[in-house]
């Protein structure tokens, strides 16, 4: 087994730093693209501090079953040329796309056997991706936020008021993240646009995952909260004018939502009993 430095020229012409590693034995070899997980990350799936190593070992396995593979830094990232924030999931694609044609042009290389694998899903596959992004956020943040914080503000607030309120405080208490080395925020940086995107959209967030609780408590805050971490971790949503996109979708559909839900009761404060209220209950009992 040997490892080969290659160079992969993307459509816009950046240049992707990679590295080809090619089994024992004449070729020609089937090959496997390697891809990224989600973040800031470099071919061998590391991030900032946090070293996976990841590329190396999975590398040296396929060669031993003589497969080659092929593993890039990302933009920004690395060796890499460009800039990782400005990077959305297009980018991404395109750039998979342009390491597949320079890997099926590779002498030794199979250009009719050459197949693609998420590092991610090679250590662990959708199993345990899903059960980190259930753990990681809404399992361990919603009971609290939505269980316990939010019925209690909404004893002496309307719906949008203590779903703001929420929203504020929630989004400062994020705030740390962005001095963890590893981590989504500290990727973004937080004086940059996508730092303050990602800020801003904790606050629709927070009226989404309220206005879930109070339609079918804590297990409908979780699955919003799942289902919209998730959705990003899976198309990469990184660059400013995709977030910015993001928060847009939240911020319309949050006040669709509300304004659906204000005509029915007037939107009165509810009791601080910490359970889903649903449309007819009032303050004093029940219609």
């Amino acid at each position: 087994m040997r490892d080969v430095d290659m160079t992969v020229t993307a459509d816009d012409g950046l240049s992707l730093a990679g590295t080809l590693t090619l089994p024992a034995g004449p070729g020609p070899h089937p090959a496997v693209l390697l891809l990224h997980g989600s973040g800031r990350l470099d071919r061998d799936a590391n991030t900032g501090r946090l070293r996976m190593e990841l590329g190396p070992p999975l590398a040296a396995a396929l060669a031993k079953d003589g497969i080659a593979t092929l593993r890039y830094d990302r933009r920004g990232v690395g060796a890499g040329s460009g800039d990782w924030r400005a990077t959305g999931f297009t980018d991404n694609r395109r750039d998979a796309a342009a390491a597949l044609r320079a890997l099926a042009g590779r002498p030794g290389i199979r250009p009719d056997a050459i197949g693609l694998r998420n590092l991610v899903a090679t250590i662990g596959g959708p199993v345990p991706f899903l059960i980190g992004m259930l753990i990681a956020g809404p399992l361990s943040e919603e009971p609290g936020w939505r269980g316990t914080a939010y019925p209690r503000l909404r004893a002496s607030l309307s719906r949008l008021r203590a779903g703001l309120l929420l929203g504020v405080v929630w989004a400062v208490w994020h705030l740390p993240l962005f001095f963890v080395p590893g981590t989504v925020q500290a990727g973004f940086g937080l004086f940059s646009w996508s730092g303050l995107l990602f800020t801003i959209s904790v606050v629709p967030m927070a009226l989404l995952t309220g206005y879930a609780y109070e339609r079918a408590g804590v297990a409908a805050s979780i699955a919003v909260h799942f289902g919209v971490n998730a959705t990003m971790a899976l198309l990469s949503v990184t660059s400013p004018l995709t977030m910015a996109s993001v928060v847009a979708v939240q911020i319309v559909v949050a006040i669709a939502l509300l304004a659906s839900r204000r005509g029915r009761d007037d939107d009165p404060p509810v009791d601080a009993d910490p359970r889903p209220h649903r449309a007819g209950r009032r303050a004093g009992g029940s219609l």
